[in-house]
């Protein structure tokens, strides 16, 4: 094996790696035979692989100090000859330097001999003599560095323009500055949490993504992407099982229409006789699983490192669209959830004093929306005989109040209560419309109200930023900076005197 060694290292020494050699090179070189293997490889891999083989040869046949010849070199003593990093030294040995593995007490050392040497100062001088000539960035050129860094970056260019940028400045290679910066924390562009929080918000608020990056002083690019990562780890927190469902047939029900928001009008709404129908009540809340099935896929196989802004869109998306149908399929059981609370009272809501009818209608309605979040028709059994067990349970821990008064019964027709219809789903809390969207489109231009009611569902299922641009013939970044145009008017035209 030792002499296969040594036949090895002489025809490296040899190799033209300019030209291809025959694919049983290896074979005949190292057993002395000529053995033909159809098929050339390009010279310079077979250098590369012929000082591989040496290695591991050399450690096989267990090679002993003594077994070396004369004026072999350790790894600290070749790199300290060439005036060359260790790191530089193992570089080398993947670019054609052949080492041999010696045995050293219980470890093993590499050790080049004196051909190896030779060999490699003949084939690759010129390299050497460059990492040679290398010097160390001082003291003050990496404080320089990192200063200048810091001032591009402020300006909105990317860390690695920003190092590309200095290492011309310097004189120095891009890799080099680039990995300064790494290393030095002052200089990193890893936003903090605060700052990922106060992009998100801004996003939800309808800001531009350029004036975003402006007030961070960040890169309009960083900050997008900064924004759907956020998005998506928001869309993580809420678990959801990323199971397979078959999709059923869609069902056409008006979507988006709101809840009272006085405590009278809800109540003669709850009064309202609307029995719930089967067909519609399991048509309806299994595409809401469907929806709910698709978008959990779609967050789990999201990937932080490639994250694509549309993927985040399409399951904000279809969680939107499921929450809409969970509320059609409550809202015909708003009766049942009064006449749940009632029976346990023993008398009329309108009995109670507001603040006191206010919180139980909003328990009841909090349990149904509960237990319409989780129904999966799948398993049987109607979803209004599960809302009237729930609100039932919660019912049952209220107490009756000792005695009615006159001014309750006078509060109670003047009090608000919140839009049940908002909170039917969890991830209603940053995905739905806002009150001010709502209330200020009346004052939009036919063509931004029709826009927003696609997009949030107001009247038909939500749509996704791309099927919008498709609908209204224009691109995609295009009209998702018209949604945020007119979603700000909306807030302007709320906040005008009437």
């Amino acid at each position: 094996m030792l002499r296969a060694v040594e036949r090895l290292e002489d025809a490296i020494t040899k190799l033209d790696t300019k030209n291809d050699v025959l694919a049983g090179w290896f074979l005949s070189t190292a057993s002395g035979y000529d053995m033909h293997v159809p098929g050339r490889i390009p010279g310079e891999i077979a250098l590369v692989d012929a000082c591989a083989i040496i290695e591991a040869l050399s450690a096989t046949a267990d090679t002993q100090p003594d077994e070396l010849p004369d004026g072999c070199l350790g790894v600290d003593q070749l790199a300290q000859k060439w005036n060359v990093a260790v790191r530089t030294l193992h570089r080398y040995r993947a670019q054609g330097l052949s080492a041999r593995s010696v045995r050293s007490g219980r470890t093993r050392k590499l050790q080049f001999t004196p051909a190896a040497v030779a060999a490699f100062e003949a084939w690759r001088g010129d390299a050497i003599k460059s990492a040679t000539s290398f010097t160390r960035l001082s003291a003050s050129e990496r404080e320089r560095a990192n200063e200048r860094a810091r001032e591009l970056m402020i300006r909105g260019q990317t860390a690695s323009t920003a190092a590309r940028l200095v290492a011309s400045e310097l004189g120095r290679s891009h890799e080099t500055i680039r990995q300064l910066l790494r290393r030095d924390p002052s200089a990193s562009t890893a936003w903090s949490d605060r700052e990922r929080r106060l992009a998100l918000r801004a996003h939800d608020r309808f800001l531009e993504p350029v004036a975003i990056a402006e007030r961070m002083r960040r890169n309009t690019g960083a900050t997008r992407r900064t924004i759907d990562g956020q998005r998506l780890a928001r869309l993580r927190v809420l678990d959801l099982e990323p199971m397979m469902v078959e999709e059923p047939s869609i069902p056409r029900v008006p979507l988006g229409a709101p809840g009272p928001t006085l405590l009278a009008d809800l109540v003669a709404e709850m009064r309202d006789p609307h029995a719930p129908d089967r067909a519609s009540e399991r048509q309806i809340t299994a595409y809401a699983r469907f929806l709910t099935a698709r978008a959990a896929r779609t967050i789990d196989e999201a990937r932080a490192a490639n994250l694509r802004a549309e993927s985040v869109d399409a399951a904000e998306t279809d969680l939107l669209w499921a929450a809409r149908l969970r509320v059609e399929a409550l809202r015909p059981m708003l009766g049942i959830v009064l006449r749940s609370v009632e029976a346990r009272l023993g008398g009329e809501i309108e009995s109670l004093p507001a603040r006191m009818a206010t919180t139980r209608l909003q328990l009841a309605l909090a349990a149904a929306a509960e237990t319409a979040h989780r129904y999966d028709p799948a398993r049987g059994g109607r979803l209004s005989a599960a809302v009237t067990v729930a609100v039932d349970r919660v019912a049952s821990d209220a107490h009756a109040p000792d005695k009615t008064t006159t001014a309750a019964r006078r509060s109670f027709s003047q009090s608000h209560i919140d839009d049940w219809t908002r909170r039917v789903s969890p991830w209603q809390v940053f995905l739905e419309a806002p009150r001010y969207l709502r209330a200020g489109l009346h004052a939009l231009p036919d063509n931004q109200r029709a826009l927003l009611e696609a997009r949030y569902g107001l009247g038909e299922r939500p749509h996704t930023l791309a099927e919008l641009a498709d609908q209204f013939g224009i691109h995609r970044p295009w009209v998702a900076r018209r949604v945020r145009e007119a979603a700000r008017a909306t807030r302007a035209a709320d906040t005008m005197p009437q």
